[in-house]
């Protein structure tokens, strides 16, 4: 909404309330989702799942409201849409807070925990706005002038460089004993693994729009649906099978037969490899000249991608909270969070090749890239499995 009214500048100061509200938001639902079970609860995969049908339901209705506003009226209009959503939502959440009991609130912590908490608050937030000014001044006097492009890099280094530097102070610094560093370890693969998850996941912000836009023949009874409506597939068809997985994970626990979170991403992995594979033949048409392809390639890879999705990031969310020590559980999910950042990033770089590089090879490297890391991922699972402990 900002960013409509004051216009470039406004476009700047929006992504950055975006991304402090994000920052604030994302990481401690989740925590506060974790904190409804207790230690070893065998629901808490399920309940993640459950949670995650949730936040797609928004994921459903956002491109189908605010991408028809967007594309067939304006985008100021499309922005207005999502300003309102956010608004309900808080109003939504007021009014529901009294349901979570103790969730998210510090009952446990000590006095001195709870000092380095505020002290860890207050250094986050200086920082923040000591870089932000930074900019603003640099911008002003035209020694960096920001652009879409620089800002771009710039977050592309931080992705990069944040994460390297966290976990370096938690093991020099953190005062972690033995059996919580190995657990840290098993973040820092999960996290790496969910950063090639999402670049290739994420192509469906970037390489899937622009194919479905231009490639795909969306006429439905003779009625051509905008093309950013192929954004709420994916979040359709997760509150589709959403339930499905919440019980699958649970009946398979009992029978002793439920697989590992490591082997739970290496599914991930490769569904999300197999998405790309299957839509190599329709990219290949493509390549030869045919101007459009029919939905149906494009809804097989989506539910593949789907199925992956649902084996890995739910079970992602649920494995942050089991893992983590308990005084920076919320610092982990914030990290979690980050690897997904990184995934958007390098998906972004890849999308960008959609111009200048044949369909049917982009498709073929992201499925090589992702079969390659489920693989290396299904051979860490035993290695995983003992880094995890007794946390399962």
């Amino acid at each position: 909404m900002i960013s409509a009214m004051l216009g470039e500048m406004g476009f700047y100061i929006g992504l950055v309330l975006i991304m402090i509200g994000t920052g604030l938001l994302k990481p401690n639902v989740s925590t506060m989702v974790g904190s409804l079970y207790q230690k070893g609860d065998i629901r808490r995969d399920s309940a993640f799942t459950i949670f995650y049908m949730g936040i797609n339901l928004g994921a459903l209705l956002a491109p189908l409201i605010a991408g028809y506003f967007g594309q067939k009226v304006s985008w100021s209009s499309g922005f207005m849409c999502v300003g309102i959503g956010m608004i309900l939502g808080l109003i939504q959440y007021k009014l529901g807070a009294k349901h979570l009991g103790e969730a998210g609130k510090i009952v446990h912590a000590s006095d001195a925990d709870h000092s380095e908490q505020k002290k860890s608050l207050k250094t986050g937030l200086l920082s923040l706005f000591g870089a932000l000014g930074l900019l603003f001044v640099l911008h002003i006097t035209g020694i960096f002038k920001l652009s879409i492009t620089r800002v771009s890099d710039l977050v592309g280094i931080l992705l990069l460089v944040i994460p390297f530097v966290y976990f370096g102070y938690l093991f020099t610094r953190g005062g972690f004993a033995k059996e919580e560093k190995q657990r840290i370890i098993a973040i820092i693969i999960f996290y790496l693994a969910a950063a090639l998850f999402w670049s290739a996941f994420e192509q469906a912000g970037s390489t899937f729009n622009l194919f479905a836009d231009r490639h795909v023949d969306n006429h439905i009874f003779g009625w051509e649906f905008p093309s950013t409506w192929w954004q709420s597939v994916n979040a359709g068809l997760i509150i589709l099978l959403a339930p499905f997985f919440a019980w699958l994970w649970i009946r398979l626990h009992k029978a002793g037969r439920e697989p590992s979170t490591p082997l739970k991403f290496a599914i991930g992995l490769a569904f999300v490899g197999l998405g790309f594979l299957v839509l190599v033949p329709a990219a290949a048409r493509i390549d030869a000249g045919v101007e459009k392809v029919g939905m149906t390639w494009l809804m097989m890879t989506y539910f593949i991608h789907t199925i992956g999705e649902l084996c890995l990031s739910p079970v992602g969310l649920s494995a942050m909270t089991k893992l983590a020590p308990a005084r920076i559980v919320g610092q982990m999910m914030g990290i979690w969070f980050l690897g997904a950042a990184l995934g958007n990033f390098i998906g972004g770089r890849v999308g960008g090749m959609f111009e200048t590089f044949p369909l049917r090879l982009i498709f073929l490297a992201v499925f090589g890239t992702s079969l390659a890391a489920a693989l290396v991922m299904f051979f860490l699972v035993p290695w995983m499995k003992r880094l995890m402990g007794d946390t399962k």
